[in-house]
């Protein structure tokens, strides 16, 4: 699950009252943190892996790019990452172009801002469940098709090959049988083997038969 979250103001104290709001909502293992320059958020993003909520104002940006434009920028390198939009008064217009920049939600600050924090929160829990799911997916398939490779000698990073891979991977728990078809020594039994292992059957033998001699 996400444990941070990242408030981008350039002068160090114009959000403060977000980041006092955020504290005080936040479960006591979640962290919020201000950051000045827009390349900072982004090494933050990228070096810990995402695990980020991002909150920045739509005219503030970083001196250089307005808060739009960053969004642009940070879903460059971080597609499903959360991304809230901060207005000091609502509008429907500034929270259409938050959206279609790419933000994930809009935020107007004000009298009712810890409510709406609050609101805010809620609404994200879902959202936030199936990103840290997702992100463990990836890890584990990422570690499966490592395990596959070295096991079968199956070596290569090409994108045919990672292709395969991946292919090897869905195959593997389909309970239906499989046609491999290839010229002789392409790798076919490789293959099988491969299957066999990614499947739910991998605890048990795999019997090969030669149809050759049947003839």
């Amino acid at each position: 699950m996400l444990r941070t979250i990242l408030i981008l103001d350039p002068a160090g104290d114009a959000l403060s009252d977000l980041r006092s709001a955020f504290t005080a909502k936040l479960p006591p293992d979640w962290d919020v943190q201000s950051v000045t320059a827009a390349r900072d958020l982004t090494r933050l993003i990228v070096n810990d892996g995402g695990r980020h909520l991002v909150v920045l104002h739509e005219r503030l940006g970083d001196g250089k790019h307005s808060g739009l434009e960053l969004i642009r920028r940070i879903r460059r390198v971080a597609k499903d990452m959360p991304v809230v939009v901060v207005a000091d008064e609502g509008n429907v217009d500034s929270a259409a172009r938050a959206v279609q920049a790419g933000a994930t939600d809009f935020l107007v600050r004000g009298d009712q801002l810890p409510q709406r924090i609050a609101t805010l929160l809620g609404k994200l829990h879902g959202l936030l469940e199936v990103i840290e799911r997702n992100r463990q997916l990836d890890e584990q398939n990422a570690t499966l098709r490592d395990a596959i490779q070295s096991r079968f000698q199956i070596v290569g990073r090409s994108p045919q090959i990672k292709k395969l891979i991946e292919m090897i991977r869905r195959v593997g728990n389909v309970p239906r049988p499989v046609l491999i078809t290839g010229e002789s020594g392409t790798g076919k039994e490789l293959v099988a083997r491969a299957i066999h292992a990614a499947g739910k059957t991998a605890p048990g033998p795999m019997v090969v038969v030669n149809c050759a001699a049947f003839i």
